[in-house]
């Protein structure tokens, strides 16, 4: 048995240069938001690249400290499982726990953007546990190490619940 789960970015965000900006999760290549983010920021890559590593160096930290396995970047999104390739007997508790840390650390990096007058970012996460295929996937050439099945399924589905319910 595994745990994921997924994080991303906002689907009902207004352009970046509102005054305000809202960010919940969409964790899809084709969100609503981050076309807008990378539409606004579209002549500053540099900039979308930077805000975007201060995004995910601290929520990359909190996966990686709870024992936790990145899958995944997909855009704005982390993909992550517990439980393997080691087995951890709390991989439930895990991600949790992990979800929360991520929340304390974009308290701060909110409150750095807001000293910089940079919107305000909200994050949504889905997670799930449950029995997942774990491995090499994918074709002879190329291939990731990551997980698949209906567990991994539902994980990502909650996720994107985050653009209805926030």
């Amino acid at each position: 048995v595994v745990s994921g789960f997924t994080f991303g970015l906002p689907s009902r965000s207004p352009p970046i240069h509102a005054p305000r900006m809202e960010w919940s999760a969409s964790g899809r290549r084709r969100s609503a938001s981050h076309r807008r983010l990378s539409a606004a920021l579209a002549s500053e890559p540099e900039r979308l690249t930077r805000l975007m590593h201060r995004l995910l160096n601290p929520l990359s930290a909190a996966v990686l400290s709870s024992g936790g396995t990145i899958d995944k970047y997909i855009c704005d999104a982390i993909m992550a499982f517990w439980g393997a390739p080691r087995s951890q007997p709390d991989h439930a508790r895990l991600p949790c726990s992990t979800a929360l840390e991520m929340v304390q650390a974009l308290e701060l990096l909110n409150s750095e953007f807001r000293q910089e007058g940079i919107p305000s970012l909200q994050i949504g996460v889905g997670l799930n546990t449950g029995s997942m295929a774990v491995g090499n996937m994918g074709s002879e050439r190329r291939f990731d190490y990551t997980v698949m099945g209906d567990s991994v399924n539902l994980g990502s589905r909650l996720e994107g619940l985050n653009k209805e319910y926030g």
